[in-house]
């Protein structure tokens, strides 16, 4: 008997924020992060508050939820990384 099985290859939508000190090359370096993890941006949006806190939202494709803690550990080594977390859709 042969049997075979279709997984679907389904990406989801997600938006995550991150928190930090507004710096040089951030965006860069989480986009870099995203790039290295073959993860899909599908939008960029920041503001920086009067505190010179940068607030970094970002649509992005993920496969699972393992992706998403995967992304979250890599982001979290950057220096000065005050929060990260996923915004309702």
């Amino acid at each position: 008997i042969l049997l075979s099985f279709c997984f679907s290859k389904t990406n989801y939508l997600t938006n995550i924020q991150i928190e930090t000190p507004d710096r040089a090359g951030i965006l860069m370096e989480v986009l870099s992060i995203l790039s290295d993890m073959n993860i899909t941006c599908k939008s960029v949006n920041t503001l920086v508050n009067k505190k010179n806190i940068l607030f970094l939202q970002i649509g992005i494709e993920i496969k699972d939820t393992g992706d998403l803690t995967k992304l979250y550990k890599k982001i979290k080594q950057l220096p000065d990384i005050i929060n990260i977390s996923r915004l309702s859709n």
